[in-house]
């Protein structure tokens, strides 16, 4: 493995050399991998709902990883599945903590899977099968149709068993890349994602092909998310869709899990914005 020098304070690596599998090993089998939680809000008298987790990741001598680099890396080193695994125990440990701090109501996490990791043998599958999770709160998985792939059987098989188990399934990325109407036609999703690409539009034509991509979400009695909420204008608009719930900049940033559980003893579930 190419060698790098200690890294400054605030350096934040940007790529990694193709092959460098050593440094994912290390950071798996170390407590290198850690998650940060982004606030799901209700649109309409904002609430935080739940949290999506996001893998993190910081070397002793490299300092930050970048998520995506890191995932790439994984991928390409055969350690995605344990490097989910890990974001995903770390994930279901917050949610169980979060869920004892409130009472009056039901807590979700969420966490990114591959579709390509979407069989019943996959490792991980098979791990989160077998995984206890909290019992007050609400374990989602989150798929994204980013890369255009089609739903098999396989992958239907896979989502029954994990639906028997009460793990929720989400579709991510809705409306980015080359998206595919097909997600629909198969399963019922507890949680559509919408891209963030949908809260933008430059014609009133594009506003129209918009509300009617949500109006056939909610008409297939699916909740929706709204995606990269970063300005109020997002949120306006969002609103404007009957949309549920939010996700983004504006509504929270991703913060350290004993961040999150310190403002969840402090405040409860409300949350400030301002208009």
């Amino acid at each position: 493995m190419r060698m790098l020098p200690p890294s400054h304070p605030g350096r934040i690596i940007d790529r990694l050399e193709v092959g460098e599998a050593e440094l994912v090993r290390e950071l798996l089998d170390n407590g290198g991998v850690s998650i940060a939680l982004q606030p799901v809000v209700t649109i309409n008298a904002p609430r935080v709902v739940g949290w999506e987790a996001l893998v993190r990741a910081h070397h002793p001598q490299m300092g930050p990883i970048p998520p995506l680099v890191l995932v790439d890396v994984a991928k390409q080193n055969g350690m995605l599945d344990e490097l989910t695994r890990q974001v995903a125990d770390l994930a279901i440990d917050a949610l169980d903590r979060a869920c004892e701090l409130v009472d009056d109501q039901l807590l979700v996490v969420t966490v990114n899977v591959e579709l390509e990791q979407f069989y019943a043998s996959n490792p991980f599958i098979e791990w989160l099968l077998q995984r206890e999770l909290p019992s007050k709160g609400q374990f989602v998985l989150e798929i994204t149709e980013r890369d255009g792939d089609t739903w098999t059987p396989a992958h239907e098989r896979a989502a029954r068993l994990l639906v028997a188990r009460g793990i929720d399934l989400a579709l991510d990325d809705v409306g980015a890349g080359h998206s595919r109407i097909g997600f629909f036609r198969h399963r019922e999703w507890q949680l559509v994602k919408i891209d963030q690409s949908f809260l933008t539009w430059e014609t009133e034509r594009d506003r129209k092909v918009i509300e009617l991509f949500v109006h056939m979400i909610h008409g297939l009695g699916l909740a929706s998310l709204a995606e990269g909420i970063e300005t109020v204008e997002h949120l306006l608009f969002a609103q404007s869709l009957g949309i549920r719930y939010g996700q983004g900049y504006w509504l929270g940033h991703p913060e350290p899990v004993e961040d999150v559980l310190a403002e969840l003893r402090e405040r409860g579930t409300a949350i400030e914005t301002s208009f």
